[in-house]
Formats: C-alpha cells, sequence, structure tokens
C-alpha cells in the first residue's frame, strides 16, 4: 500500500502525527548519517585496544609455534608489538578517535602487548610439555597442557623455568620494540 491510501483512512490529527513521526525518522536517520561510526568517544580506546589484541595473534601463534621448539626471538616481539601498535592506530582513524590522544590508550597497548607476549610463551610451553609427555607415553594433548600448564609446572619442578622464560620473552619483546622504533625513526 501506498501512504496516500493509508492516510486517506485516518483524521486529519492522525495525518499529522503521522507526518511528524516521518519528518522525525527522517532527521534522525540523517544525524546518524552524518555522526561518526562511534559517537560515544568513551567506547573508542576499548574497541582499539580489541583490535590492538585481535593485532597481535599472528605474533602470538608465531611465538607459539617457533617457542615450542625452545627458540625465542626478538622479531616475534617486534611482531607482536607492530601488530598492536598498527591495530589500535588503524582502530582509532576509522572510528573517529586520535591514536594515543591519551596516555590510557599508550598503557592500554602495552597492556596489551604484555598479555601477547605471555600468552605466547605458555602456549609455547603447552606445546613443548604436550611433546614430552607424549614421547613419554602419556596421552597429553595440547589443550590439556594448556589449560593445566600450573599445575603441570609444580609436578615438574620447573615453574621457576617457565617464569624466567615470560621474563626473557618480555625483555625480547622490548628489544624488538626497541629495534622496531630505531627502523621506522630513520
Amino acid at each position: 500500500m501506498d501512504h496516500e491510501t493509508n492516510q486517506s483512512n485516518l483524521t486529519p490529527e492522525e495525518q499529522a502525527e503521522l507526518n511528524e513521526l516521518l519528518r522525525n525518522m527522517q532527521q534522525r536517520d540523517q544525524q546518524q548519517k552524518d555522526e561518526p561510526i562511534f559517537a560515544d568517544h568513551k567506547s573508542i580506546p576499548w574497541l582499539a585496544l580489541l583490535a590492538a589484541f585481535l593485532g597481535t595473534i599472528p605474533g602470538i601463534i608465531i611465538w607459539a609455534i617457533v617457542g615450542s621448539f625452545g627458540i625465542t626471538w626478538s622479531l616475534i616481539g617486534a611482531l607482536i608489538v607492530a601488530g598492536a601498535l598498527l591495530a589500535y592506530s588503524f582502530a582509532c582513524e576509522r572510528t573517529g578517535g586520535e591514536a594515543f590522544e591519551s596516555l590510557y590508550g599508550f598503557i592500554g597497548v602495552i597492556v596489551v602487548c604484555l598479555i601477547a607476549v605471555y600468552l605466547g610463551v605458555h602456549f609455547a610451553w603447552a606445546g613443548m610439555i604436550s611433546s614430552v609427555f607424549k614421547d613419554e607415553g602419556y596421552p597429553l594433548s595440547f589443550g590439556e597442557c594448556a589449560a593445566r600448564l600450573y599445575e603441570l609446572l609444580g609436578i615438574m619442578e620447573i615453574r621457576g623455568k617457565f617464569f624466567w622464560a615470560v621474563i626473557k620473552g618480555y625483555l625480547f619483546s622490548v628489544a624488538g620494540a626497541v629495534w622496531l622504533i630505531g627502523k621506522f625513526k630513520k
């Protein structure tokens, strides 16, 4: 049905209300088109930090794979930092915010990088322990080792080595980030 047929069955008061409602809807639609994607600027840092975490996922995966062979490189830490920074900057740009306009954004990206490095080391050690248990004839999967890592580290009495690996991971990541920043400053 078209609007004229519907409106002819309405009283003049109802027609006026309907016209007012349609006008308000059109104004609201136009306002929504003119606003940035996220008008609530308080949500931008959280969305950007989520993007930063998503940007670290390739680095976490590479760290877990390479680290399960007992290898740690500063380049992987640089990859994690670069992924976080690029994804954060991109998300801020897309949502109408300024990348690193506040100290909170910068601190948030650092926290995201710390979590990502920890996860990379965690998954690398889960892979190593899973491999050791399979070699010994125990059917523990990677997922089971990852979920029960602290318990397994305690049983094997190597928690201290694990935490030392986490600290080394942070140091390697800082070295990689410094190298990365030096490359881009030139």
